[in-house]
């Protein structure tokens, strides 16, 4: 399911970044239409560090209008020598881990 595109600027959107100790890290990424006054995506993520390699798990819920909620579970490895995301870059486009 893709991300509903809105006009003008009508989607709030939060993201919370937590690291626990060296190797654990946790994102949390809410959008939020005011326009239908809906929590339209929430993405819930666990990062961890494997030395030579890194591991997320994201659990997705999109709950956009006129369809049924959708969850997603997505795993993603990435091996630090060639990373499948820029620095930050899941954070700004949090679809990225999902497959979007």
């Amino acid at each position: 399911m893709g991300q509903q595109h809105l006009d003008g600027n009508n989607l709030v959107t939060s993201t919370s970044l937590s690291a626990f100790g060296d190797n654990w890290g946790a994102r949390m990424t809410h959008n939020y239409n005011a326009v239908t006054s809906r929590l339209q995506d929430q993405f819930y993520t666990l990062y961890r560090d494997l030395r030579s390699w890194t591991a997320a798990l994201t659990f997705r819920v999109a709950d956009n209008e006129g369809s049924e909620a959708d969850y997603t579970i997505a795993v993603v490895f990435s091996l630090k020598a060639a990373p499948a995301t820029s620095v930050g870059e899941d954070v700004v486009i949090a679809y990225r881990l999902v497959g979007e």
